[in-house]
């Protein structure tokens, strides 16, 4: 929770100041692309000269809200916009059939991968979108999906639907924030970006892994929790020093 201190503020006022937030970790040794033979290749080089990519990596269920990717690929199916759609869940079935009875020929799913596999897919696509779920409160505090270290280390940039605390993506400058449960609103956004020129969109993605490589990648992380807790222990120093020149006050 990126902005954790805002509720322990409304929650215990008095320690909203000892509130301290280390974001999880980007790992750049982590090899995130297959090495060698690219299993997407034939299907995208196939498409992508004269087609805009949204890609999706990750689960397919209720709390995804993958349906309002759908519900955008169908708004703009005139449109030369392609879907493709990687990961696995129980939702995925049922928008398979919803696809396929509404003709949605520009919409392609792929089966779940290990995570090594899913860099590789993620490098293929122009835009990568995570939608989220509206009406949660919760998420007025942040959240830090593992998605997000994916997507930004592709380099591509970033779509989220989200009603909440906007962080990392914005903090980076390589993506967009809109609200949820609007597919029209996405649709929108999504033909903007395909209008955008190349190196924008190029510039956008490289601010993502720039970002992770300089703000949170494991030894930036270490240093700064380090930091955190060398600060505690300075702080409870000086206070149990100044309670015994307190004491030796009081009995002068």
């Amino acid at each position: 929770m990126p902005n954790l201190k805002e509720h322990v503020k409304n929650i215990v006022p008095s320690c909203a100041d000892k509130v301290n937030y280390v974001p999880m970790g980007y790992d750049p040794e982590f090899t995130y692309q297959l090495n060698g033979e690219d299993p997407y290749e034939t299907f995208f080089s196939k498409i992508r000269n004269n087609n805009f990519i949204v890609g999706y990596a990750g689960t397919i269920g209720l709390a995804n809200c993958v349906d309002q990717i759908i519900e955008a690929a169908r708004i703009l199916k005139n449109e030369p916009i392609v879907f493709a759609i990687l990961g696995g869940g129980p939702s995925k079935e049922k928008l398979m059939e919803y696809v396929k009875e509404n003709n949605l020929t520009k919409v392609h799913f792929f089966n779940k991968v290990t995570k090594e596999m899913v860099g590789t897919f993620l490098k293929h696509a122009n835009l990568l979108v995570n939608p989220w779920m509206g009406g949660n409160s919760i998420y007025r505090f942040g959240v830090s999906p593992n998605k997000w270290i994916d997507y930004m280390h592709s380099s591509k940039p970033i779509l989220v639907s989200l009603d909440g605390y906007y962080c990392i993506i914005d903090e980076a400058n390589c993506g967009t924030f809109i609200q949820a449960d609007n597919p029209v609103l996405m649709a929108e956004e999504i033909l903007k970006f395909s209008k955008m020129n190349r190196r924008e969109l190029e510039k956008m993605g490289e601010n993502g892994r720039k970002f992770l490589v300089e703000k949170l990648s494991y030894d930036v992380l270490t240093d700064k929790y380090l930091s955190i807790i060398d600060g505690l222990y300075v702080n409870a120093v000086l206070n149990e020093n100044k309670d015994h020149l307190n004491k030796i006050r009081q009995e002068a």
